[in-house]
């Protein structure tokens, strides 16, 4: 996640398991200046892109994509998630089903969507604006168990 992104390109492309997290700025910047803005059709062909150079990588933003062998999108989110760390906390999420045993790509849509509902549960009950990162950490748990219920 973050300025770790920015020694992607050096590594290669081949070799290793990687997920990515890119926000659409990161995402372009990997695809040498790919423009998300004025083409918002085209955040799956972005992010298949990338999945195709680096590995399975989640599209963070309204209506998150993971691209790996398929595209999924998570519903779950919204502006709750847009605070420093939020990232961090999603990368983390990532690394414990990837320490669970789940593939890349079932990593990132599990931990998105967990991610995404921790903002929404954040979101229904104190409101979206002025969450921390801490928050949607400490909901995390919950909307596992409602994965895995």
């Amino acid at each position: 996640d973050g300025d770790g992104l920015s020694f992607l390109p050096r590594l290669g492309t081949s070799s290793g398991r990687r997920c990515l997290t890119p926000h659409e700025g990161e995402a372009a910047r990997l695809l040498g200046g790919w423009d998300f803005e004025s083409a918002p059709d085209r955040r799956a062909e972005g992010a298949r892109r990338l999945a195709g150079l680096f590995g399975p990588t989640l599209l963070k933003g309204p209506g998150s994509l993971v691209a790996g062998e398929k595209i999924s999108v998570i519903e779950a989110g919204g502006r709750a998630l847009a605070v420093p760390g939020s990232g961090d906390v999603l990368s983390g999420a990532v690394g414990a089903m990837l320490a669970a045993g789940l593939d890349c790509e079932a990593a990132l849509v599990v931990a998105g969507w967990c991610h995404g509902r921790a903002g929404d549960r954040l979101t229904e009950r104190l409101g979206a604006d002025g969450r921390l990162a801490q928050e949607i950490a400490d909901e995390l748990p919950q909307c596992l168990n409602e994965v895995c219920s």
